[in-house]
């Protein structure tokens, strides 16, 4: 007999806190791959995401992208959502929806 597992994968997409010229991380989270929240957010701290400039701490705290949730578990993902990232507890509202132009 052969054994199955069902692999739950998302594909989800990650912004900085406060950086509206931040594209965006598109990133592929599987429970086999992160077991944890603290795993993905040290993987996102290693990501170009992970920007010192912006997150000095790195990733420490995810948000939905209203602000109004923070993220505590790996189970309150959602696939094809996005979210943003903090070093700190405070969300920082901009549209990360929308890329501005840049003056040249």
């Amino acid at each position: 007999m052969f054994s199955t597992s069902v692999v739950c994968l998302y594909q989800v997409q990650f912004y900085r806190n406060g950086d509206r010229f931040f594209a965006g991380l598109t990133y592929a989270v599987s429970r086999d791959r992160y077991r944890t929240l603290d795993s993905l957010m040290s993987d996102l701290t290693d990501s170009p995401l992970g920007d010192k400039a912006v997150l000095p701490k790195g990733v420490r705290h995810i948000f939905t992208l209203d602000g109004g949730v923070k993220i505590t578990g790996i189970d309150q993902l959602v696939d094809g959502m996005c979210y943003v990232c903090a070093s700190t507890p405070v969300y920082r509202k901009v549209r990360h929806d929308v890329l501005w132009p840049v003056a040249l």
